[in-house]
């Protein structure tokens, strides 16, 4: 089946999306495993710090490459 390349947004913002998600999943495993609920929440704190690199990534990304444009 061919695939439509997307876009670089949209490419982001698919990979933030699945960050998020993960994060809601390990939150919710804190209330199915209460012996181990400190490690889900530190793995939904890391999978935020990674949601939130991406975007700053981005942002650097785009500045570089308007700068390049100038």
């Amino acid at each position: 089946m061919p695939r439509i390349i997307i876009s670089e947004s949209d490419a982001l913002k698919r990979v933030a999306d699945g960050l998020t998600q993960a994060i809601d999943g390990a939150r919710m495993m804190k209330h199915h495993r209460p012996d181990v609920a400190f490690m889900w929440e530190k793995m939904a704190e890391a999978f935020e710090v990674n949601r939130l690199s991406i975007w700053k990534l981005a942002e650097e990304a785009a500045t570089r490459t308007m700068g390049r444009k100038q």
